[in-house]
């Protein structure tokens, strides 16, 4: 009896504790725009996992329907920005610009998506003056729509910020991170960073990204702030106070896989939350191809930005006499008709890749080396080829060739002899697997559940109604105060003055030394005459 009692205690402690933590029937807005695949398979599994939390949640996103269908959870179709990016072949942006051009040239684009999404009549009904529409929560994908993140101000709503990558420039400024300009967390200067930088490059990476600060704050957030206040309402504060009220961020940066950084309280991190615990089925030809593979098989695929497509059609070729003369079969995530290929070579425009990762006969996934895929990669334990095309794709197959799992090349001078040489490395040499089971086990041994975490501080700032506490001083201080560059230069010039002072001060001395040593010397010789 007494048991029974202590067993009924706990049950009701639990439930009680849970009652306390949880926040049920809150209203959240979510917005999450960039028409990227790889980064709303995170942000929409969010979404859900706040939704089963028993929150009433509204998406705005580029992909819905993505398997979520209750009365308390609307989304709002903005699939029109795909159209913006669908044709912008990134291989040749890197071949001419680099990371920061191309952001540049999104600026104007993402202006024209930021006016679309406020003129959709669904989300004008949400904002208009007269709606009566109230939010608990405002969730923005932290990313480059900081125009969007006004209608946190117009539901007088907490805002919260979250990233399927790791933090951009303009949010690690913002957030109060220190801005380490030649660290690989700065992954808008793709290879230009690292480990022991020559002092010239850390110059140079230095100038571009204040350059590339300064332009997006007198650039894009003054277009993006017009734009607010034409949609809000022109009372409507200005976007950099908004933004300066931002909770937190939540960003999707394992410490394990990516590069350790000081980073202040207000910048959580997460990971791995769209890895599949149901695998979508194989398509039969595709599942009757991939276990009759005796040797193994070569997975391929470029992403949903990067896409094998706009590879020059020699380096195509180049890959089709590589593969055909393997013993392994190849799987080929190609977006269009591909001729010439041999039997052994499987193409499809779309592919399940978590399945095909957990596919027992793979070998080698050759990837761009986006996050998501690096994350699925560590989960099925799949040794990698990266080929970086954009982004964030430098900092994270170098980091995975930090840990032993992957060999890199360099997509803009691929050779046929490397490449080969490549891939029969990373398949025949056992470390390369070894090591990935090594990371696997390291990444999943935390003290906490990620999506929990993040779904706990979610629901601290709807319970305390925001967490201007997370937010670091650092965020207040100009550019110059934040590693006390002020002191340093003043220091500095200090010592210069002084040192120029003595200087002078000494050449005086020597000058009015030697006149005086010369007159004595010219008026003791004239007496001895």
């Amino acid at each position: 009896m007494i048991r029974g009692n202590i067993i009924e205690q706990i049950v009701v402690a639990v439930i009680l504790s849970n009652a306390v933590n949880c926040v049920c029937g809150s209203r959240i807005l979510a917005i999450f725009p960039t028409a990227s695949y790889s980064h709303q398979i995170v942000l929409n599994e969010f979404a859900k996992q706040l939704h089963r939390r028993g929150h009433e949640i509204v998406v705005v996103t580029p992909n819905p329907n993505m398997n979520e269908v209750s009365e308390n959870y609307t989304e709002i179709d903005i699939s029109f920005t795909q159209e913006d990016i669908a044709d912008l072949d990134f291989i040749e942006a890197r071949r001419d610009q680099g990371m920061l051009s191309v952001f540049k040239l999104f600026w104007d684009i993402l202006d024209d998506s930021v006016a679309k999404i406020y003129e959709l009549p669904e989300l004008r009904k949400l904002y208009a003056p007269e709606s009566g529409e109230k939010f608990d929560l405002v969730i923005v994908e932290a990313f480059i729509h900081q125009g969007l993140f006004s209608l946190a101000h117009r539901f007088d709503a907490p805002l919260i910020g979250i990233t399927s990558l790791g933090l951009s420039i303009p949010f690690h400024y913002v957030m109060g991170n220190p801005m380490m300009t030649s660290h690989p967390s700065i992954w808008e200067l793709e290879y230009r960073t690292g480990t022991n930088v020559p002092l010239w490059r850390k110059i140079w990476n230095f100038v571009d990204v204040w350059r590339y600060y300064y332009e997006f704050q007198s650039r894009h957030l003054v277009r993006q702030n017009a734009l607010s206040k034409k949609y809000l309402g022109k009372d409507t504060p200005d976007i950099w106070d908004i933004q300066n009220n931002i909770s937190f961020v939540l960003y999707n940066q394992d410490p394990v896989i990516s590069y350790g950084r000081p980073n202040v309280p207000g910048v959580i991190p997460f990971r791995g939350f769209h890895i599949s615990k149901k695998l979508q089925p194989l398509s039969k030809d595709l599942q009757d191809f991939l276990d009759g593979a005796k040797s193994g098989f070569i997975y391929m695929s470029l992403g949903t930005n990067a896409k094998s497509k706009f590879l020059p059609n020699e380096t195509k070729e180049m890959f089709l006499q590589i593969f055909s003369k393997l013993p392994q079969r190849v799987l080929w995530k190609f977006e269009s008709d591909l001729h010439g290929k041999s039997d052994n070579i499987f193409i499809s425009k779309w592919l399940p890749q978590q399945t095909v990762l957990s596919h027992p006969n793979v070998k080698l996934f050759i990837y761009q080396g986006g996050l998501q895929s690096t994350e699925e990669a560590i989960h099925y334990k799949v040794p990698l080829l990266g080929i970086p095309v954009l982004a964030d794709q430098d900092s994270q197959v170098n980091r995975m060739v930090d840990h032993g799992v992957a060999k890199r090349l360099e997509i803009l001078t691929l050779e046929k002899v490397q490449v080969e040489e490549a891939i029969h490395e990373v398949i025949t040499d056992k470390r390369y697997k070894e090591n990935m089971v090594k990371l696997n086990a390291l990444v999943n041994d935390e003290p906490y559940d990620s999506l929990q975490n993040a779904i706990w501080w979610t629901e601290f700032v709807i319970r305390h109604k925001g967490a201007p506490h997370l937010r670091s001083t650092t965020a207040n201080e100009v550019w110059y105060e934040r590693f006390d560059m002020d002191v340093i230069v003043t220091l500095t010039l200090t010592l210069f003055i002084l040192f120029i002072t003595l200087s002078l001060v000494l050449i005086k001395l020597t000058i009015l030394t030697f006149r005086l040593y010369s007159k004595l010397f010219t008026s003791s010789k004239q007496k001895t005459l």
